[in-house]
């Protein structure tokens, strides 16, 4: 089982108003990737709660593993609790996809 598949079997918890970090380590193996970016979507009952798409820039095919690192707060108040689905993609400037996911995250009292 890949790290992808178990991503979407799992359910991230995290407390209302916590700050987290996403880590992404990737490498360039083959090709130029030209203005490689990363597209997250988060919906709850189908309806799209965010979209964010981060610019990580552009990579030449060097095989060395790069590191970049998002910051973010999850939301908080009770209307924001709850469980979301979530697919994150990582896209370049001529819309290949080069990697698809989906996770699940779960927003809880901080109590």
């Amino acid at each position: 089982e890949s790290g992808i598949e178990s991503a979407a079997k799992t359910i991230w918890d995290i407390n209302e108003g916590a700050k987290y970090t996403l880590v992404f380590k990737f490498r360039c193996q083959h090709e130029i990737v030209s203005g490689l970016r990363f597209r997250n979507e988060v919906k709850r009952k189908f309806i799209t709660i965010d979209n964010d798409k981060v610019m990580l820039g552009s990579f030449a095919p060097d095989g060395k593993t790069k590191t970049h690192t998002l910051k973010s707060i999850a939301p908080s108040g009770v209307t924001k609790r709850g469980t979301y689905n979530c697919t994150g993609e990582f896209l370049d400037d001529d819309g290949n996809s080069y990697v698809k996911w989906s996770y699940k995250i779960k927003i809880s009292n901080a109590a």
